[in-house]
Formats: structure tokens, C-alpha cells, sequence
């Protein structure tokens, strides 16, 4: 009787040893859930933290994933762990493509802010920017960037009238020729997708300044007209015999050819002065155009080529050395052209 009663004893005891053992055993244990990505999964677990927990599980996480709990929190029973996997969009940059991994519920614009930066250039969105993005989604973006522009305008030279007692009265003569000037426009040109939509103006110069024209207007009385010079022949062509002439010296010129034509003058028939030589005479041929400083006006010439003639004009362009013959039409004056000739003065 005794024996079986020590057997008892012994498996009670032994039986008690064991539960507890078991019950002390189930406390080190604890059961969590994890949602990842809407999916819930209980685990039983001994890690102390949500990193051990992930290492001992091997739940590995990538790039752009979300856990409501950091790898350093205390596990206990009953802690959910949710887990948001990121996604993946292609950024299409003006026809570049570039995967880019993002977390969930990104919108358009935070997007854009993970892009990579480059100096002077922003990213843009036709739409809006708080659209949420979906995995695998295209998002169409352009380039807007600002580039620098300088670009360059004329400056309108003006005109003003000075006297001059030294030219006849209704003669004008250029003093300073007018020269445009020159400035620099700088400007902002906005560019999306290398197509301008606007520029602004943040500069300007200038890079030449203009020069203005000074035009003499004449104020001295018209002289008496001259007793007329005997008409000279018009022997053009015809030599003369130059041993006989009467000449005080002889020069070397550069000829051209005049006639009473707007084109020469600048007048038409019924202008003032039209047909009237700077020295009174009326102009026809024979008369021809020099620098007085060179040949004095009234003065009479054999010209080789052209016959005898009188100086009775002068004219912007005939400076030094050069004389100006009057013929009837354009066409002799074409025939003439230019060339050079030698010019006898005569006593």
C-alpha cells in the first residue's frame, strides 16, 4: 500500500515539475501581427524588438517601405506591425524615361521634389500635383528651365540744323553724318521642353551710342549773276590744239559726270534754285563743279575730253583734285562715267 502510495507522490510531483516548466516556457513566447500590405499574419516569437524580429522572421524590407514601428520598439503580445511596400512609377522626362521607387500614397508632387536636382532646371506637371500615384504608373513630366539671352536693337540717331553764312541761301550740306547706335538687351527666357513661353527683360546697354546728324543750312545772299561766259562749243571729243592754249598750269583730276536730274541735284523743274549753279550761273554744259580751294570759282579751263568750260559750282563730293562735268542727259553721263583727265587753267 505504502509502495503505490510513494508512485503517486513521485508522478504528481513529476507532473507538476512539467507543467510548470511548460508554463514558464509559454511566457517567454509572444504573438504579434503583421500586415504587410494589407495582408495580416500572427507569428509567436521570443525577440525582444521589432529588428530582432525581422531578422529572426528574415521579413526583409526595401527601399521606400513604411513600418509603423521602429527597429528599436519593445515587441508584446498583441502588437500589430503594419507594413506599406513601396512602389515603383516611371518619371517620363520629355520622352526620357526613369524607373523611380517611391513610398505608397506619394503624390505627383512629392515625386517631382525626389527627383534628381539639377541647377537652373524645374520639373512640371500638366495636372495636378496632389494626384496619389499607383504602382507601375507613367507620370508625364517636362523640363522648364531659364536660360540667359542677349540680344541687340538700333538707336535712332536724330537730326538738327545749324546755320552757315558760308553756304548760299537754299543750299544744305551735311556736317556730321548720323550714325545708329547700338544696344544690348539681356533677357530671362523661360524654356518647357525647349520651347520658349516667355521672357522677361532683366538688362539693357548701350553698346554704341549713336552720333547725330548736323546738317548746315545756308544764309548767304545769292551774288549777282555774272556776265555770261561765252558759251564754249561742245567739242567733247574734239582735241584741242593744246600748244596754242593759254595756261597758267595744268592738272592732274578725277572726273565724274553731272546733270540737272534729281538724282544729281535733288530738285525737279519748278524747285527753287533748280538748274542754278552754287555761283549764280545756269547750269549747262560747260559749266563744271570744283573745290574752290583748288580751282576758284569763275575761273576758265580746257578740259582734255570734254572742251573749255568755266568753273561755276561746286558740290558735297567734290573735294581736292576732283572735277564734276556737266552734260545734257544721263546717258552722256553714263558714257562718261569716271576717269581721269588733265585740266589745263587758262589765263
Amino acid at each position: 500500500m505504502f509502495k503505490g502510495i510513494r508512485v503517486f507522490i513521485f508522478v504528481f510531483v513529476l507532473l507538476s515539475i512539467f507543467a510548470g516548466t511548460a508554463n514558464a516556457y509559454d511566457r517567454l513566447f509572444k504573438e504579434v501581427y503583421v500586415i504587410d500590405d494589407g495582408e495580416k499574419t500572427r507569428y509567436r516569437t521570443t525577440s525582444e524588438t521589432v529588428g530582432e524580429f525581422f531578422n529572426q522572421e528574415k521579413i526583409v524590407l526595401n527601399e521606400k517601405d513604411k513600418v509603423n514601428r521602429g527597429h528599436d520598439a519593445q515587441l508584446y503580445t498583441g502588437l500589430e506591425i503594419v507594413i506599406q511596400r513601396g512602389i515603383t512609377v516611371v518619371a517620363n522626362v520629355d520622352g526620357l524615361a526613369r524607373i523611380v521607387k517611391v513610398t505608397k500614397d506619394t503624390r505627383v508632387g512629392n515625386l517631382i521634389v525626389e527627383l534628381p536636382a539639377v541647377d537652373g532646371i524645374e520639373y512640371v506637371y500638366d495636372g495636378l500635383y496632389s494626384t496619389a500615384l499607383k504602382d507601375g504608373e507613367t507620370v508625364k513630366l517636362s523640363v522648364k528651365k531659364v536660360v540667359k539671352e542677349t540680344t541687340t536693337e538700333t538707336i535712332s540717331y536724330t537730326s538738327t540744323t545749324e546755320e552757315n553764312p558760308e553756304l548760299l541761301v537754299g543750299t544744305t550740306e551735311v556736317h556730321v553724318v548720323g550714325v545708329e547706335g547700338l544696344k544690348e538687351l539681356n533677357y530671362d527666357v523661360t524654356l518647357v521642353s525647349e520651347k520658349e513661353v516667355s521672357r522677361k527683360l532683366v538688362g539693357e546697354k548701350i553698346a554704341v551710342a549713336p552720333v547725330n546728324e548736323i546738317i548746315h543750312v545756308g544764309t548767304k545772299p545769292e551774288p549777282k549773276p555774272e556776265p555770261p561766259a561765252p558759251t564754249p562749243s561742245k567739242s567733247a571729243y574734239v582735241a584741242a590744239d593744246v600748244e596754242n592754249l593759254q595756261y597758267t598750269r595744268v592738272i592732274q583730276m578725277e572726273a565724274t559726270a553731272y546733270t540737272n536730274s534729281f538724282q544729281d541735284t535733288g530738285k525737279n523743274p519748278g524747285d527753287k534754285y533748280y538748274g542754278i549753279t552754287a555761283s549764280g550761273m545756269k547750269a549747262r554744259y560747260g559749266v563744271v563743279a570744283v573745290d574752290p580751294r583748288v580751282i576758284p570759282l569763275g575761273t576758265n579751263l580746257y578740259v582734255v575730253g570734254y572742251g573749255y568750260a568755266i568753273a561755276g559750282d561746286t558740290g558735297g563730293a567734290i573735294k581736292g583734285n576732283k572735277i564734276d562735268l556737266f552734260f545734257d542727259t544721263r546717258q552722256e553721263c553714263y558714257t562718261f562715267g569716271r576717269r581721269q583727265i588733265t585740266v589745263y587753267v587758262l589765263d
